[in-house]
């Protein structure tokens, strides 16, 4: 991928576009060889779970206490969740203008689509890493929001840098799969077999990073490998992370229910799973010319 192609014309005649215009090309490489190091993403997993997993009115909490502290912030997060049910039609409202937008007008889109995305990620450390544990008080999941802050900064980097190339194109139709598993977070019906069409209009999906996770993956997978890779490895990575825990925790939560559960997150892992493959196999771009 040459990240020349469209994305950074340097003015010859402004001395100062051009240098800007040449830090986000250098940066843009750094940061796109540094998410190829698989040391990374080890570090990035693993970090945050041993050294600052949980923050309490307590105090930092250890990895011991990571799995009781998130089995009772589950249910102060659906109680939030719940309580934004009115709202949910805007939201998913909001989610469709916002990919239908960026299906019609392209590049002239593409920096507030990325931002939009950047930003949407980053509100979901208030419905997923924030809440109220008895005995505990105010509880912020600091793993969870460095995981969330890893997904949300690099959309909102490539909202200034716009690498991306935002024209969607006619595609083999192999790769249209990822579209229907997209439909079916959008959708979300998070109660057991109970697979109401109104969820479509009323689901907690854009208050929940394993569904938005995957229908944003899916949009860029249609425009791939024109993409910030940066932004689209560290997306996928980090919705694999929050969907294994999700199916553990529903493993051991929902009982009987699990393989509904299951189900219902495998979305957000075969397409994060697919996207961070199609992300670690993409072209390198083009090294900056001094």
């Amino acid at each position: 991928m040459s990240i020349r192609s469209k994305h950074i014309d340097i003015p010859q005649s402004s001395a100062k576009l051009e240098t800007n215009a040449r830090w986000m090309q250098t940066s843009y490489v750094f940061f796109e060889r540094l998410t190829r190091k698989w040391w990374f993403y080890l570090l990035l997993l693993v970090v945050p779970f041993f050294i600052l997993p949980i923050s309490t009115e307590k105090g930092l909490t250890g990895p011991s206490d990571v799995g009781p502290l998130i089995w009772r912030l589950g249910d102060d997060w659906l109680r939030r969740k719940a309580l934004f049910v009115p709202y949910q039609p805007f939201a998913h409202l909001g989610v469709v203008l916002l990919i239908a937008a960026v299906f019609r007008w392209g590049n002239k889109f593409g920096r507030i689509f990325s931002t939009a995305i950047g930003l949407h990620f980053m509100s979901l450390i208030y419905f997923q890493a924030v809440g109220v544990a008895e005995n505990y008080g105010l509880v912020l999941v600091i793993m969870f929001t460095i995981w969330f802050l890893a997904a949300a900064l690099p959309f909102l980097w490539e909202g200034i840098i716009n690498i991306g190339d935002y024209t969607f194109k006619r595609l083999s139709l192999w790769r249209y799969w990822v579209v229907p598993l997209a439909i079916l977070a959008f959708w979300d019906p998070d109660q057991t077999w109970d697979l109401d069409p109104a969820m479509f209009v009323y689901s907690p999906s854009p208050t929940a990073a394993c569904m938005m996770a995957p229908i944003y993956l899916a949009v860029l997978s249609l425009l791939y490998p024109r993409v910030n890779m940066v932004a689209f490895r560290m997306m996928s990575f980090t919705s694999l992370i929050f969907g294994v825990l999700s199916i553990a925790v529903g493993i051991f939560k929902e009982g009987d229910d699990a393989v509904y559960w299951t189900l219902l997150h495998m979305p957000q892992i075969l397409i994060s799973l697919y996207c961070f493959v199609l992300g670690l196999r993409a072209p390198k771009p083009e090294a900056v010319v001094s």
